[in-house]
């Protein structure tokens, strides 16, 4: 069934979805995403282009939490080219972190090569120095935390 969401309406779930998330239930998160995504794509809402990028991104991290890194791929691939012609800053950001972070996690799970991995470490690199470049604080941390851990090396800035 698909629901005539409110602007209110879906802030409210989005922040439901992202709660769930931030409590490792992921089912719940990707049963909102999928019902407003459902409904935002109905045309409920004149603007919901913008509106559904944050959503599907945050379905991207939720397929990849419970190990659908394809699907979560497939939704980055949808995501990146709006993120970038709306310029979402925020979005891009997350959504080029997130394709690395699947790539990483299917490496990991033999679906990708090994010889990936440097790829994505460099990638991870050039995500974090725009973050820094752009000042953007939140994303620097999350992403200068995960590449500490688990490459276990500190993020240096490299001498052009």
């Amino acid at each position: 069934m698909i629901y005539p969401f409110r602007e209110q309406e879906i802030t409210l779930l989005k922040r439901l979805a992202v709660a769930y998330g931030r409590i490792d239930e992921y089912p719940k998160s990707i049963k909102i995403c999928e019902m407003l995504l459902r409904s935002l794509r109905e045309g409920y809402m004149a603007e919901w282009e913008i509106e559904e990028l944050s959503i599907a991104a945050n379905l991207s991290k939720y397929y990849g939490a419970v190990g659908e890194y394809c699907k979560s791929m497939e939704l980055c691939e949808y995501v990146l080219p709006k993120a970038r012609k709306h310029a979402y800053a925020y979005v891009l950001y997350f959504i080029l972190f997130d394709i690395e972070w699947n790539k990483i996690k299917m490496i990991e799970t033999g679906e990708l090569d090994q010889g990936e991995l440097e790829g994505c470490k460099e990638h991870i690199k050039g995500i974090y120095y725009t973050c820094r470049a752009k000042n953007n604080q939140i994303d620097m941390r999350n992403i200068k935390n995960f590449y500490e851990e688990y490459f276990g090396e500190a993020i240096e800035l490299s001498i052009l």
